[in-house]
Order: structure tokens, then sequence, then C-alpha cells
């Protein structure tokens, strides 16, 4: 970028997104200490961690998160243009606490590149997953009025790459938030996911949550006065979201 605009030009023409819309505008620079700047703010590039939830065997689509990727000091969703999803190591766990959201720490493999992200949506980020896909491990999907109260599981790693089933409590489903990341509440009970995380933590977002031997949906938030309760994403509103990448 710097190099871009140290090219002497005091004008630029640049289009920008502005509520999903593509506008031309014109940026002036201000020269400063012998260099041009923009006075915009910048990133060139996101790295965060969350959990894979789905993958379609037949069309390579993947799922993940379950909710959209905000910029913290913005609060505003990312944009994106292209990207990639790695494999990662998990190293350690910030637990939780009533009043804090602790975290996984993770090494993040950059050499193993296993997909796209093509879309940053409310409910999750899509791509195209590249590495090999085991044909035993596929699973039947419950649709949202399949989902009750009761005892389910997720599915997450909180150490290495070992994918560990913790038991947990559906407490609610809300019929008005069905395609929301918010469609239904559960509650941790595991006592060894509670004794390692304190509860849900972040990168835990994604996790799929098994229920009668069906995936319902994936962990996407956390109640921060009480870190053992969170909500959930209805799998069907991730697929409907991720089967948009066919078109």
């Amino acid at each position: 970028m710097i190099n871009v605009l140290n090219e002497n030009k005091k004008i630029f023409n640049i289009q920008v997104i502005r509520n999903g819309k593509h506008l031309d505008e014109t940026l002036k620079l201000v020269e400063e200490n012998n260099s041009f700047k923009t006075g915009l703010y910048i990133k060139d590039n996101v790295v965060g961690l969350g959990t894979l939830t789905y993958i379609d065997p037949y069309t390579r689509i993947y799922g993940a998160l379950g909710h959209e990727i905000m910029f913290s000091d913005t609060s505003s969703r990312v944009e994106v243009k292209n990207g990639n999803i790695f494999e990662s190591l998990i190293t350690d766990i910030v637990k939780s606490r009533n009043g804090f959201v602790g975290t996984k720490k993770a090494d993040i493999v950059f050499k193993s590149n296993i997909g796209s992200v093509l879309k940053n949506t409310p409910n999750g980020i899509y791509g195209f997953y590249t590495k090999k896909i085991s044909s035993n491990s596929t699973m039947e999907v419950a649709n949202f009025d399949e989902i009750k109260s009761g005892r389910a599981y997720i599915l997450t790693v909180t150490n290495n790459s070992i994918i560990n089933k913790y038991e947990i409590n559906i407490i609610e489903k809300y019929n008005s938030k069905k395609d929301t990341p918010k469609s239904f509440g559960f509650e941790v009970t595991d006592k060894r996911l509670l004794d390692t995380t304190g509860g849900i933590v972040q990168g835990m977002s994604g996790s799929p949550i098994i229920q009668n031997n069906k995936i319902i949906g994936a962990v996407t938030n956390v109640v921060v006065d009480d870190v053992s309760l969170g909500y959930g994403i209805s799998i069907i509103t991730m697929l409907k979201q991720g089967d948009k990448l066919r078109n």
C-alpha cells in the first residue's frame, strides 16, 4: 500500500463498499514526513481462531463459526475478498469465569491450507474444503423442529487436535429466532469441560452440537454473566447459507 501511495500522485480513484453498495470515489492524499497518507484505517488481513462445523462431502462446501467475523476495534463485519482456513493445534486454554470470557490459544499451521473463505455472513463463514474427506464420518441432519430440550453433546478440541465429546443440556429453543445464531440455548454440564475451560470460551464457536445421533447445530455465543450458558445456531440455517455458494 505504501508503495502505491508514494507514486507522487495526489488524487486516486477508489471504489468503496458502503452498506452493501459499491461507490466510486476520489481520495486526496496528504504529504507528511516525505510520504503520502490517506487518513484511512486500512487492515490488510485478519487472523482468527474458530471451529469448522460441517463439510458437505458432495459439494465440498463447508460452514464454520455460526456467526460473523467482526473487527474488534470497529465492531463492523469483515468484508471478505478472499481467504483461507488452516489446521491449528490447541496449546493452552485461558479459562472463562463469570464476567470474563476466556479463549483457546493455538498454533496455526499456515503450511496446511485446507480450504477457501468466500463468504463472511451473520450465520458463519463459508467456502470450499480442499483436504481429503473421510467417507466414514457423515452424520444425519436434524431439522429445527427436531431439537428438543434435554441431553446433547458438543464436539470440540481443548488440547492439540484431539476432538472430544462433552455433554450439554438444551434448555430452550426460540422459534422466533430459528434462522439466527441464537436459535436455542444450552448449558454446559460436563465436569471435564468445566474444569478445563470454565465454560464456553472464544474459539469454541462452530463446535458441532449433536442430539439423538444427529447434528442439530453449532455453538455460537456465551452468556458473559454465566459462562456455562450459551447459544447455538440451527444446522439447517448454516446449510442453507452454505448452499448459496452453488449459485
